[in-house]
C-alpha cells in the first residue's frame, strides 16, 4: 500500500507536500525545455507558466500570508520558488537589452535572485544551530552571481543609491558564507564566499590579486585577471572578469561533477577542457564570439573589438542572408546578386559596403579603403562565407551553431538604416 504523504490524495490538506509537488513539477518542465530547446511543446511551456504562478500564490514572500507552520521549512521553500523562477526566465532575460517585450524576464530574474538570497538568509538567521548543506548555500551564491553580472554589465538603469544597496545585499551574503564555512569547515561556502569577494574587488577597481580561475560546478567558469600599461609617467591598470557559464542559456546536465559535487576543490577542475553553453556567440564559425550580442547592436558597436576575418564573415553572411530574404519573403530581386543571374555577388555586396560605409560608427575603427577591398576577396575566395553562393536561414543556423544568429544578422542589416 502506498503511504499517504507519496500520493496525490487530497484527502488530507497539507500545503509543504502542495509545494514540493509542484517545485518538482516545474523542475521537470524546465528539464524537458533545456533538453528539447526550440522543439519543446507549447503544451510544456504552458504548464510551466502556469504552475510557477501558482507556486508564488503557494509560497508569498511575507510570513504573514503564509500558511506553512515551520519558519525554516518556509524560507527554503522561497529558496526553490526563487532559484526556479530565474531558471524559467534566464534564457530569455539576455534578449531584453535589444526587444523591450523581454524586458520582464530580466525583472523576473533580477527580482528573485533577490528574493533568493533573502530567503537564504532567514534560514541562516533561524538555525539555532547552523547546518551545513552544501546546496542552499549554492543556490544563494548563484543568485548572488546573477546579481553581479547584470551589476558589472550595466544594462538595467540604477541610481547609484540602488546599485550601492545590492551590493550590501551581495557582501552580507558573504559574510553569512563566510561564518557557515568557518563553522562548518564548510567548502562550499568558504569558495562561494571568495569568489563573490574577488568578483566586488574586481567590478569596484580595486582587485589587487594575482590571476583568479576558478571552475565551478552546475555553474560554470570565472577567471579575472588585471593587465598593467605604461602610459609616459603613468602607469594604468584594467582589470577584466570573464564569465562562462550554462546558467544564462538552455542547460544539459553536467557531466563533470565529481562525488564531492559542489564540496570538491573548484581552483583543482580548471584544467578540465569544459564547453559551456554560454561563453559568447555564436558557439562556432567565428574566431573570438561575444558574451553580449544583442546589448552590442541595440549599441551600434557589434562589429567593434572583433578580428578582421570576424568582421568580413559578418559582412559577408548579412549581406547574404538580406538578399535571401529579399526573394523569399518580399518578393523582391537584389540587382547584381545571385537571384538577378548573376555569376556571384560581388557587385551587389559592393554596393552594401558602401552603404555601410556611411553609416557613422557601425564599422570598426580600423576599417579603410583597403579594409572594404580585403573583405570584397574575402568573400570571393573564401569557401564559407561566400559570395558565389547563396545562404538560407536554415544554413546560418548549422554553420554558426546559433538559433539566434540568424535574428542578429538580420538586426545588424538594419542597423541606422543600412
Amino acid at each position: 500500500m502506498v503511504p499517504d504523504n507519496l500520493t496525490l490524495s487530497k484527502t488530507y490538506a497539507n500545503p509543504e507536500l502542495d509545494a514540493l509537488r509542484t517545485i518538482a513539477s516545474i523542475s521537470g518542465c524546465i528539464s524537458d525545455r533545456d533538453r528539447m530547446r526550440q522543439d519543446t511543446p507549447f503544451s510544456t511551456i504552458t504548464r510551466m507558466v502556469e504552475e510557477i504562478r501558482q507556486l508564488k500564490v503557494l509560497i508569498p514572500d511575507e510570513r504573514n500570508d503564509s500558511v506553512f507552520a515551520h519558519p525554516i521549512t518556509y524560507a527554503i521553500l522561497r529558496l526553490f520558488k526563487h532559484t526556479l523562477n530565474t531558471m524559467i526566465h534566464l534564457p530569455y532575460s539576455q534578449f531584453a537589452a535589444s526587444d523591450k517585450q523581454f524586458e520582464y524576464t530580466r525583472v523576473e530574474v533580477l527580482e528573485s535572485a533577490e528574493g533568493a538570497i533573502r530567503a537564504h538568509q532567514d534560514m541562516r538567521d533561524m538555525q539555532d544551530t547552523v547546518a551545513k548543506c552544501h546546496l542552499y548555500d549554492f543556490l544563494a551564491f548563484n543568485a548572488a552571481v546573477i546579481l553581479v553580472t547584470d551589476l558589472a554589465a550595466k544594462e538595467t538603469p540604477r541610481s547609484a543609491e540602488e546599485e550601492e544597496r545590492i551590493w550590501t545585499v551581495i557582501t552580507e551574503l558573504v559574510s553569512r558564507l563566510r561564518k557557515t564555512g568557518e563553522s562548518l569547515e564548510s567548502a562550499t561556502a568558504e569558495q562561494a564566499a571568495e569568489v563573490l569577494e574577488n568578483l566586488h574587488r574586481a567590478c569596484k577597481g580595486i582587485y589587487r590579486g594575482h590571476e583568479f580561475h576558478r571552475q565551478i560546478a552546475l555553474l560554470g567558469k570565472v577567471q579575472i585577471s588585471r593587465a598593467t600599461e605604461q602610459h609616459g609617467d603613468v602607469e594604468a591598470s584594467t582589470t577584466t572578469v570573464l564569465l562562462e557559464t550554462n546558467t544564462y542559456t538552455f542547460r544539459v546536465p553536467d557531466e563533470h561533477l565529481t562525488e564531492k559535487e559542489l564540496a570538491d576543490d573548484w581552483s583543482a577542475q580548471t584544467t578540465l577542457d569544459l564547453k559551456y553553453g554560454w561563453r559568447g556567440s555564436p558557439p562556432k564559425g567565428l574566431d573570438q564570439p561575444i558574451p553580449d550580442p544583442f546589448t552590442r547592436l541595440d549599441r551600434g558597436t557589434y562589429l567593434h573589438d572583433r578580428p578582421e576575418k570576424d568582421v568580413y564573415k559578418l559582412l559577408i553572411d548579412t549581406y547574404r542572408l538580406r538578399v535571401e530574404d529579399m526573394y523569399r519573403l518580399e518578393g523582391e530581386v537584389e540587382q547584381d546578386s545571385l537571384y538577378s543571374g548573376a555569376s556571384d555577388g560581388l557587385a551587389g555586396f559592393k554596393k552594401f559596403l558602401r552603404k555601410v560605409s556611411t553609416q557613422k560608427g557601425l564599422l570598426p575603427p580600423w576599417w579603410t579603403p583597403e579594409k572594404r577591398k580585403e573583405c570584397e576577396e574575402f568573400g570571393m575566395t573564401s569557401s564559407e562565407p561566400s559570395l558565389k553562393t547563396g545562404v538560407e536561414k536554415a544554413d546560418i543556423i548549422e554553420h554558426y551553431g546559433d538559433s539566434q544568429f540568424p535574428m542578429q544578422l538580420r538586426m545588424l542589416g538594419e542597423c541606422k538604416k543600412i
